[in-house]
């Protein structure tokens, strides 16, 4: 059973995970060190873990039960405010990686992903993204707008680029290698 939850009890869940995810980044890159602060945004769910070293922004994502992208598909925000032609996310962070989890009834999903985004935004994959990845959209804020978004499988993904890791083990993987988490 599928559970809606409002906003304010969708957030205390995820400040809830602030400190496992925020932990476990430096163990899956090990350059990341001492983490200096957390800053939670205050109109979303998301938040960025500030290192010494550098910059992470965390994305929680939520299909709503449905599990179409979990664990396989990485959500890349095309535009944030489609009405307005705001940019999302993939285009404008100024952090050096981003992380994706998933969330269902607000249980932390055990598999997510790290997007080196230097690398992401220097490749040929990312400007074939628009082209090659249909167009989805989701609400946001309660349908006050819509933002869109390309979803590839991390398995698309050039090497290097996206590391897949798991909350359950120390074990980690990147894309191309044989290993299995």
């Amino acid at each position: 059973m599928i559970n809606n939850y409002n906003f304010g009890e969708r957030l205390s869940f995820h400040n809830s995970w602030i400190k496992v995810i925020a932990e476990k980044i430096p163990k899956v890159l090990p350059k990341l060190t001492e983490l200096k602060y957390v800053q939670t945004q205050e109109i979303g769910i998301s938040f960025t873990c500030v290192y010494k070293t550098g910059k992470v922004d965390v994305k929680i994502r939520n299909d709503n039960g449905k599990k179409d992208f979990y664990p396989k598909t990485i959500v890349l925000e095309t535009y944030s405010d489609v009405d307005r032609r705001v940019r999302g996310w993939t285009y404008t962070t100024g952090s050096d990686y981003v992380v994706q989890c998933w969330e269902f009834n607000n249980q932390l999903m055990p598999i997510a992903f790290i997007i080196d985004m230097k690398r992401l935004r220097e490749s040929d994959f990312f400007k074939s993204i628009e082209v090659v990845y249909p167009t989805r959209w989701a609400q946001s804020n309660g349908g006050r707008w819509f933002t869109q978004f390309r979803a590839p499988n991390y398995e698309d993904f050039p090497p290097n680029i996206v590391t897949k890791f798991s909350f359950e083990k120390e074990k980690k993987t990147r894309i191309g290698d044989v290993r299995d988490l």
